[in-house]
């Protein structure tokens, strides 16, 4: 069982301070270890200890939907999150408000909430997109209860900027509604080359970081939580591609 000093304690011990930019992946299981309430209250408690830690910063929560790529149209207000309930959870709760982008939508929360709002939404991991803007925040990225290769999508970002082989470039049509009408335009993704086996796998990127002492790992309760700075990120998968262009996806 965990409870809020627990979780400040988890926090801390990754080396997340309370004025932190931060992109949390996490897995709704972590509140479940919280001892007393519902399912639901549980996840309150999560969310409410997680927005008293970080105070004085700002929380970015995937909230993806995949929209755009399935010809759907992305409403921001009422589109469910695709990438779990805490995700789900966090996107409804007070004071979070959503981005635009119809494929990585994230629900955003505290002090630099409007630096995060109505950002370009024609691209998914280009200048000017959130990944853009979080990385130039000196952001953090944290997994808790999950892997990086589950967790770090920041890690698209620096594929693009490479840019990887395996990845490519390929414009999606967009539809969001704002309001009672729809917005139409294109935004573009850096997907997969489905020729090339290229499955994230970002197990030497975690042992290099570790051996670099830029990623902090311990525990909250039974599940794992990890922290590592953007620009750390981007510093070691780059110099990790330099060396070899396979060494951050999964060769069969």
């Amino acid at each position: 069982m965990i409870d809020r000093k627990a979780i400040f304690n988890s926090l801390s011990e990754v080396g997340l301070q309370h004025g932190d930019t931060v992109i949390v992946h996490a897995d709704a299981g972590v509140a479940a270890q919280i001892g007393v309430g519902t399912r639901v209250e549980k996840l309150d408690q999560f969310v409410s200890a997680l927005k008293q830690y970080f105070y004085d910063g700002t929380l970015l929560i995937p909230s993806f939907t995949y929209s755009a790529t399935k010809g759907e149209v992305f409403d921001p207000e009422n589109s469910r999150s695709e990438v779990g309930l805490f995700s789900e959870f966090f996107r409804t709760s007070h004071d979070v408000r959503r981005t635009t982008h119809p494929i990585f939508s994230f629900a955003v929360w505290g002090k630099n909430q409007k630096s995060f709002l109505n950002l370009d939404d024609t691209t998914c991991f280009g200048k000017g997109s959130l990944f853009d803007e979080f990385f130039n925040a000196n952001g953090v990225v944290c997994c808790i209860g999950c892997s990086l290769d589950r967790g770090m999508t920041f890690i698209h970002y620096v594929e693009q900027q490479i840019p990887v082989y395996y990845r490519y470039q390929k414009v999606f049509e967009a539809m969001i509604k704002e309001g009672s009408r729809l917005r139409t335009f294109q935004t573009t993704y850096f997907v997969r080359d489905l020729k090339v086996d290229s499955e994230t796998d970002l197990t030497r990127f975690r042992q290099n970081a570790l051996d670099a002492k830029v990623l902090r790992e311990a525990a909250i309760g039974r599940f794992p939580i990890q922290a590592i700075p953007s620009r750390s990120v981007f510093d070691v998968a780059v110099d990790l591609y330099r060396k070899d262009r396979n060494s951050l996806i999964r060769q069969h």
